[in-house]
């Protein structure tokens, strides 16, 4: 009987953890800001909007989707994509996407690439 251990090679293992790094960086930032925007003003939901209510609930799928990308990198980055993108959709509907917002796409592309390379590597 004969135990076959695949080896990752180092530079598929350091993809994975800069996208895993890379999304607790952009979680955290967001929970940061959270958190100090509460500081300065109480919550108040007596005149939200319904574009305030979905940009709430695309960036919480975006967060969500930077942590399950840790478990699942194919789940967790189609779902960071399009919620960047549904984000954008949604602000496109009101003012000028910003470009900066090219920035979050990133751990969502990382964490493609990791699972795209890792596939291969274990058919080849």
């Amino acid at each position: 009987m004969e135990i076959n251990i695949q080896k990752t090679p180092i530079g598929l293992n350091i993809l994975r953890w800069t996208a895993r790094i890379f999304a607790l960086l952009v979680v955290g930032l967001f929970l940061f800001q959270m958190f100090e925007a509460s500081l300065k003003s109480p919550i108040s939901f007596s005149n939200i909007s319904f574009v305030s209510i979905a940009t709430i609930l695309v960036i919480l799928c975006y967060l969500t989707a930077l942590m399950i990308g840790f478990k699942w990198e194919a789940t967790g980055g189609v779902m960071a994509i399009v919620c960047v993108v549904a984000h954008a959709m949604i602000i496109f509907t009101y003012a000028t996407v910003p470009t900066s917002l090219l920035f979050f796409i990133v751990p969502g592309l990382l964490y493609l690439l990791s699972w795209y390379l890792h596939k291969k590597q274990r058919k080849g």
